[in-house]
């Protein structure tokens, strides 16, 4: 089926809602660069724009949360880093809501993590933040972008938990983990806290598609280092379980999400848990349903690359799905990005959207990613060139230069 083509009528309603273009552009800085070259193309008063700047969970989420609720307070806290290194981390409040992106805190792109082995890579700053949270607190944590896969064992050593050998001695690594033979419950620290976690993987703890096998070596781990995690995360689900007596992992769904790092909450006393959407979250934070209620004429998204990965979940497929929902009509969806790869199976997940990429629009930029304003221009003309190319047909006095 072909796109429809823009309705050609002044005051053009233009949604703009990308995510972040890694490692170039935030999702505010690509929102203003694509607007931009919406006011280009079009005459700036011939367009209603609406800047409803995206996350999904990972890196970046908690600067589009401090834009869609600034009345959340700010906060910052001196946290270990996977490397064991104190950084100043940054997190968002209000009364008894918390919110943390665990990708500040046990980011893979961090300085110098990628440096240390996976094994060695703790979530233990993670752990400090929660311990100095107060009782029934509600505590989000947006999951995208860690660094680690220890199934949170620096966590559950930070709020409380006790691994001990054979001789009763304390383990401290997780290494040692394989020698631990009983777990001790914390005796104080966070309590009836309520959890919720913010992803859209769907793997579980375990096995061929959890936390060690499928993203193990996504973050550096060879063969062997997979099988040492895959066993290290079991025996910790396995002590846990024992030390209260209750299965509480095995039927959770996106328990594999960063490592694995919200076992131990599942454990700990008097806790709430539960996986939601990250997706989700922000396109009701951002009131996308209502902004695609009308709907707009043309709805503007884009990200650093757009792969299999974009068609499996991401974003742009989020954002796609909600416009499909809303009965679009004669709206029309553009995506443009940095970089865009496997055309045909992001195509055919969004058969209605029309795909561009920087690349094709305006050329190699030399070395990738670029930044700063040389990004944001390159956008900009990207985007003044894929509505150029996508709506031949247009009113009399819009700019017709790419």
């Amino acid at each position: 089926m072909r796109p429809p083509s823009l309705p050609l009528k002044r005051n053009l309603k233009v949604l703009i809602c990308p995510d972040k273009f890694k490692g170039t552009l935030d999702s505010r800085a690509a929102a203003r660069a694509m607007a931009l070259g919406v006011q280009e193309h079009f005459a700036p008063e011939a367009v209603e724009l609406y800047l409803r700047p995206l996350a999904d969970g990972g890196e970046g989420s908690l600067n589009v949360l401090s834009e869609l609720r600034p009345e959340l307070l700010r906060e910052e806290s001196l946290l270990h880093d996977p490397a064991g290194r104190l950084r100043p981390v940054a997190w968002l409040c209000k009364q008894d809501q918390f919110f943390l992106e665990s990708a500040l805190v046990i980011g893979l792109e961090l300085p110098g993590v990628r440096e240390i082995p996976l094994l060695d890579r703790s979530t233990a700053g993670i752990g400090e933040w929660i311990v100095a949270l107060p009782e029934q607190a509600r505590v989000s944590i947006f999951l995208g972008g860690s660094g680690t896969s220890d199934g949170g064992f620096g966590i559950a050593r930070a709020i409380g938990f006790r691994f001990l050998d054979r001789k009763g001695q304390e383990v401290t690594h997780l290494r040692g983990l394989p020698a631990a033979v009983r777990v001790l419950a914390p005796t104080s620290g966070p309590r009836d806290q309520r959890y919720v976690f913010y992803s859209d993987v769907q793997s579980p703890l375990l096995g061929p598609r959890g936390a060690a096998h499928l993203y193990g070596p996504q973050k550096g781990a060879d063969a062997s280092e997979v099988r040492l995690l895959e066993s290290c995360i079991a025996h910790q689900a396995t002590l846990l379980c024992e030390c209260v007596g209750e299965d509480r992992h095995s039927a959770v769904p996106g328990l594999g999400a960063a490592g694995g790092l919200a076992l131990p909450l599942l454990y700990l006393r008097g806790s709430q848990s539960s996986f939601e959407s990250g997706i989700g979250f922000f396109l009701e934070m951002a009131e996308l349903p209502q902004l695609l209620a009308g709907p707009p004429d043309l709805v503007l998204t884009g990200e650093g690359r757009t792969d299999r990965g974009s068609a499996e979940g991401k974003l742009i497929a989020g954002v796609y799905e909600a416009w499909r929902k809303s009965g679009p009509g004669e709206s029309r969806f553009l995506v443009v990005s940095g970089q865009l790869q496997d055309r045909s199976v992001v195509q055919d997940a969004l058969p209605l959207a029309r795909l561009f990429d920087t690349i094709d629009l305006v050329g190699p930029p030399g070395d990738w990613p670029i930044a700063g304003p040389e990004a944001e221009d390159r956008l900009r003309r990207a985007t003044r060139a894929a509505l150029h190319r996508s709506a031949p047909d247009r009113e009399p006095g819009v700019s017709t230069d790419p």
